[in-house]
């Protein structure tokens, strides 16, 4: 019985640090994104 119950956590942390790494990339992207945008803007402002 302790052995499938193991390996039921072992997937759900595994599932977790996925989850964790796709919201870590997500943020990331929108902070590259802001950034150039925020760039675009000032490039237009100072025209």
């Amino acid at each position: 019985m302790a052995v499938p119950k193991k390996r039921s956590s072992k997937s759900k942390s595994r599932n977790r640090k996925t989850l964790w790494k796709k919201k870590t990339f997500t943020k990331n992207y929108n902070k590259i994104f802001n950034l150039k945008l925020n760039s675009i803007i000032f490039k237009i402002k100072n025209l």
